[in-house]
């Protein structure tokens, strides 16, 4: 919105003085085609801490600034009973836009709206950083509503109003790459890049100096470049498929793409509140059976006044999505444990050795030289050797032999009739069982 330098002085001191409590004002939630908005200006100035005085990139010359960021809208509402203690802020609801089409001014009165479909980068900036997300005190008093609300008017003219209307404040650069970048001082030469002022910021929220303000609305540009594009929607809200929390994500999810919703506020209908955690889940809370999340909703687009043309305007309503508690049944799940497996069976005993049979070693029994008179011959008596075998080991049996000078051996008989050594003659083998046999 443009405002020449002339103006600044008033414009300064009239806008710390507007709207000391904007929570007295209505958050505008409904708009229907054809209503009329008119930019809230009150004394030539704004509400205080939606803006910065400054310029981006090359746009604006030395001799103009402008109230970079957002532009405070508002609605008379129809049929609207006057509050008698604030009877104008009572009937009146409040909005806040941006600007879609860079060097035209925007009119004060007479910007018909009506529904536009935008970027679901923008859709998203633009309703995250409306006039609901200014009225939070907290929020305002900390000093960020002016650096982030330029940072969204920066990004509205880099991806809207450049490529749509012609305009050329990025003059094709993005803000993708603005990670890191250091924004010119007002004094250096073209080309500038970044945030620059010689104008004190006199923003009563924020702290910093002039230079800061610019530098932290420089980087801003990039990170809420990258904010939107994890966050465009269309998002859809369902109950978990174990039934035991809700799911925020983007519609179409699908596990891997990136797509949940963290950090956003879920409301039950027992009065509790959570914020879905980094995989876009609010647990159920114990009594509750409904919850509600808000998510990007209608953008609207104003032309400007038909009759005197005027600076495009557009801005971005919530809608709210809402998940019924559904209870699912909680399947049992019985484990058997399996007895641990048996060891195997021993192996079977080795058979037993085979029996050893000892045989006695063969005897030879020398037979004494006996001198027989040459005069008689004597014959021995029949004497017979009987050999006994035990039934595992065998014995062998030699029977004592008799007191005679003859040795036998059965069945021959032999006469001694001289001194004859008999041959050496062992007792006959005896066989051995090839196979034992087991009992019991």
């Amino acid at each position: 919105m443009k405002r020449t330098r002339l103006l600044l002085a008033g414009l300064l001191v009239a806008s710390s003085v507007l709207i000391g409590q904007p929570g007295q004002a209505r958050i505008g939630t409904e708009l229907v085609e054809g209503t009329t908005l008119s930019i809230f200006t009150g004394m030539q100035g704004t509400l205080t801490g939606t803006h910065v005085i400054g310029s981006l990139n090359e746009y604006q010359d030395d001799l103009q600034s402008s109230y970079v960021g957002g532009i405070p809208m508002m609605q008379q509402i129809p049929g609207c009973v006057p509050d008698s203690t604030d009877p104008h802020l009572h009937c009146t609801a409040f909005f806040v836009g941006y600007c879609a089409e860079a060097d035209i001014t925007a009119e004060i009165f007479g910007n018909t709206i009506e529904k536009r479909t935008i970027d679901s980068r923008l859709q998203y900036l633009t309703w995250r950083y409306s006039y609901e997300w200014y009225n939070d005190t907290t929020v305002r008093h900390s000093g960020v509503t002016a650096p982030y609300m330029a940072a969204v008017q920066a990004i509205v003219w880099a991806w809207l109003s450049d490529p749509d209307t012609g305009s050329t404040v990025f003059a094709g650069t993005d803000p993708y790459n603005w990670d890191g970048l250091t924004a010119s001082d007002h004094t250096d030469t073209s080309p500038r890049v970044g945030f620059h002022s010689d104008i004190p910021h006199l923003n009563p929220y924020y702290s910093g100096t002039t230079q800061e303000l610019m530098d932290q609305a420089t980087q801003l540009v990039y990170d809420l470049a990258v904010e939107a594009t994890a966050k465009a929607g269309p998002w859809a809200f369902v109950q978990t498929g174990s039934g035991h929390g809700v799911f925020l994500v983007s519609a179409g999810f699908e596990y891997g793409d990136g797509g949940v919703r963290a950090g956003e506020l879920v409301t039950f209908d027992n009065g509790e509140t959570a914020v879905t955690d980094n995989f876009g889940v609010a647990v159920w809370p114990a009594g509750a059976t409904s919850a509600t999340v808000a998510v990007p909703g209608q953008s609207w687009y104003s032309p400007g006044p038909v009759a005197g043309g005027g600076q495009d305007l557009i801005l971005t309503l919530g809608e709210t999505l809402s998940v019924t508690r559904v209870v699912v049944p909680q399947t049992t799940t019985t484990t058997t444990t399996a007895p641990p497996p048996l060891p195997p069976p021993p192996a079977p005993p080795a058979p037993p050795a085979a029996p050893t049979t000892t045989i006695a070693p063969t005897t030879t029994i020398a037979t004494p030289t006996t001198t027989i008179a040459p005069t008689a011959t004597t014959v021995a008596p029949e004497t017979t050797t009987t050999t006994t075998v035990a039934p595992i080991a065998p014995t062998t049996t030699v029977a004592p032999i008799a007191p005679t000078t003859t040795v036998a051996t059965p069945p021959t008989t032999v006469a001694v009739a001289s001194a004859v050594e008999p041959p050496a003659v062992a007792p006959p083998a005896v066989a051995i069982p090839t196979e034992p046999k087991f009992t019991g």
